[in-house]
């Protein structure tokens, strides 16, 4: 079975069965919203139950399946986050090539299926509960910054360094395939050198793809609230503003009532440091290298808006010009 090919339903009832020997599927479809693996809807019956079955079908050097799996069981156990409850993961290739779990079923649909039909009220109700849950799980500390589940060289202890560390090496990435202008890339790599921002001391857990796609909402009689958050495998040591930045860049962009919400709702349970907006600015930036090392010139679109970003970015610390 390659990376993207669809499993069948004797497939998917095989490793059901590993679980529920009796179990029939009664329905089964492809979860919807942008995922990294294939997750499938499952309604049972013996037992009459609603599961997810996930397939992990790009299990990278990181072991993302196994971090994945680490960490629901401990957010379950350990914060208000809510989030599937691990029933079974195996990685024997016994009956799959790839690690499977099966997952308790977090009723709803991704926040990027409705986002658009929501008023500003409800946006900024969503963004609010959205933010708690990110406050939750940002209290959890890490010893580094950067991947925490398996050894890494761009791991540190200080943020700046890893920072710089992680930079150099996206930068070097765009070099070699000639991503991103010269005098950009250069520009970019001095200022994460010379700035005064990356002082944070404690390296705290991140989502590391905390956008609509991965938020699951329920309308329920009062509007939608969310009913789990998804998709940990990007989870790494860092700040929390990196952990906004995905979702500032392009989730909630032009929608300042979830914006509001979503830092009002953080408030409540994480801090946000009195340079806050100076951070964040500097990790959206941040996140924009890293998309732009990591893709092809294909996507010349997308290229070419994280370029914008950065060239934007750096124009407002006085290190670009707009003529340039």
């Amino acid at each position: 079975m390659s990376s993207g090919e669809l499993l069948t339903q004797e497939q998917i009832l095989s490793l059901v069965h590993v679980v529920f020997p009796g179990a029939d599927i009664v329905s089964c479809r492809l979860f919807p919203g942008k995922h990294p693996n294939l997750n499938y809807d499952l309604r049972l019956s013996n037992p009459t139950v609603d599961r997810v079955l996930k397939i992990y079908v790009n299990p990278s050097v990181k072991r993302t399946p196994w971090k994945e799996t680490h960490l629901l069981r401990m957010l379950t156990s350990e914060t208000g986050v809510p989030v599937p409850r691990v029933l079974h993961f195996d990685d024997s290739s016994s009956f799959v090539p790839h690690p499977w779990a099966l997952h308790t079923h977090v009723p709803g649909q991704p926040l990027s299926v409705v986002i658009d039909t929501l008023d500003s009220w409800q946006l900024e109700s969503i963004g609010y509960e959205m933010g708690r849950y990110l406050g939750h799980i940002h209290q959890i500390p890490l010893e580094e910054f950067g991947e925490f589940f398996v050894p890494d060289r761009f791991s540190r202890a200080s943020e700046k360094a890893h920072v710089v560390a992680t930079a150099t090496q996206w930068l070097q990435e765009c070099a070699n395939k000639d991503l991103l202008p010269h005098e950009i890339a250069d520009a970019l790599g001095e200022h994460f050198l010379r700035t005064e921002l990356l002082s944070r001391r404690q390296a705290c857990l991140l989502h590391g793809d905390y956008t609509p796609d991965n938020t699951i909402v329920e309308r329920g009689t009062t509007g939608y609230h969310v009913t789990g958050i998804l998709e940990f495998e990007c989870a790494q040591g860092g700040s929390p503003e990196q952990d906004m930045s995905r979702l500032f860049n392009w989730g909630i962009e032009g929608l300042p009532t979830f914006q509001k919400g979503l830092l009002d709702g953080y408030s409540d349970f994480g801090e946000l440091v009195v340079r806050f907006w100076k951070r964040l600015r500097l990790y959206q930036a941040f996140t924009c290298l890293e998309l732009v090392s990591s893709m092809r010139e294909k996507k010349k679109y997308e290229l070419q808006e994280c370029r914008q970003r950065i060239a934007g970015y750096l124009a407002s610390q006085g290190h670009w010009s707009s003529k340039q």
